[in-house]
């Protein structure tokens, strides 16, 4: 199967390893030296998709969004003739989501409690809860020696989640813990215990990759399925009372007293995530959900005026958000594509004049 990956490597690679061709589109400047990789500096729109599939004699069999937190560089895609598939994960933060989504055949939405915002009685679509996951190239257990007792490894400071220094900080007055910014991995696999806080009480990567790289997971009472998932005193550590930096410390120094009771939930939590909750696991559900989609497409196909109107408020919102985060230049651009998705789809990307490497 051919399949056009957009933003992240993390499916796009398991795509490739489960044995498919995998042509790869992402924005930043890491260098990458496999095959069907192209780097963009400017979005993308209809016309050149159309352009790169004829460039490269590549025609998709689907096409698979995975969003990476940042706008969308990509768009056209509800125009193709092939199903589409788009990946949401950070829906708290991106109220763009939802109308972005009805250029996708099928939203998978990486929070459960999210799920029901992308409902609508107006366009019936197919939207399913669709957890996180691990990147066995990223997160592994490769460490004998345990010597780190509590880890957070993580953004400290970050805008959308401020309280976590406040809540690292009191955690430390009552347990120690070794906070870090960066690479996970050797520091998640010298750990016995990962603390895990999140923004908005979602269910994020760190859980599944503290688990991959063996050590016991401590995360908050969150919703979002995690006890869908996991079995908290089984595979993850009892879990805490969201913000209570106090009972999270109480839980930690009770665990690390009793060490083979720690190392059996650190063990179970690898074993649980290696079964289920690997990259190339989530890679087949999408590949199995993709043969159920032929219906979707004919219908988005026909829906033309709608999902215009539901994308052209989406680049309104990203305009509205992302004032201080755009050059003046983009925001034009972006706000020409909303006047001109009131149009006809065909005519998105006539407006652009911008340069774009290697195009």
């Amino acid at each position: 199967m051919k399949i056009l990956a957009l933003e992240s490597d993390f499916l796009a690679s398991a795509f490739r390893e489960l044995g498919h061709e995998v042509f790869y589109i992402r924005w930043d400047s890491v260098p990458d030296e496999r095959e069907n990789f192209l780097q963009i500096n400017r979005p993308l729109f209809y016309r050149d998709l159309i352009s790169l599939f004829e460039k490269y004699s590549f025609q998709p069999d689907f096409v698979f969004w995975h969003d990476v937190g940042n706008i969308p560089r990509v768009w056209g895609l509800e125009a193709l003739e092939c199903p589409t598939v788009g990946f949401f994960i950070d829906t708290y933060c991106n109220p763009w989501h939802v109308p972005y989504s009805y250029g996708f055949d099928c939203s998978l939405v990486a929070q459960k409690n999210a799920v029901s915002f992308f409902h609508e009685s107006d366009y019936p679509k197919l939207n399913k809860w669709f957890p996180l996951f691990y990147n066995k190239r990223r997160a592994f257990n490769d460490s004998t020696a345990r010597d780190i007792p509590v880890c957070f490894v993580g953004t400290v400071g970050n805008k959308q989640n401020l309280p976590r220094k406040q809540f690292l900080d009191k955690f430390a007055r009552f347990c120690p813990i070794l906070v870090k910014q960066g690479a996970y991995q050797p520091l998640f696999a010298r750990s016995k215990i990962i603390l895990n806080q999140s923004a908005a009480g979602e269910l994020n990567f760190r859980t599944f990759e503290a688990a991959a790289c063996g050590a016991a997971v401590l995360t908050e009472d969150c919703d979002n399925g995690l006890c869908d998932l996991f079995t908290p005193g089984e595979n993850i550590l009892p879990t805490y009372e969201r913000g209570n930096a106090q009972h999270a410390a109480e839980i930690a120094l009770e665990m690390l007293g009793n060490e083979k009771k720690l190392l059996e939930i650190a063990h179970e939590g690898e074993r649980l995530v290696n079964e289920k909750h690997s990259a190339l696991a989530r890679a087949q559900e999408v590949l199995d959900l993709v043969g159920k989609l032929s219906e979707s497409v004919q219908k988005r196909l026909a829906s033309g005026d709608l999902i215009r109107r539901k994308l052209s408020l989406a680049s309104m919102f990203i305009c509205g958000e992302s004032q201080t985060a755009m050059s003046p230049q983009l925001i034009q651009h972006y706000n020409e594509m909303a006047r001109t998705y009131q149009e006809r789809w065909d005519k998105v990307g006539s407006f652009l004049n911008l340069p774009v490497h290697p195009l």
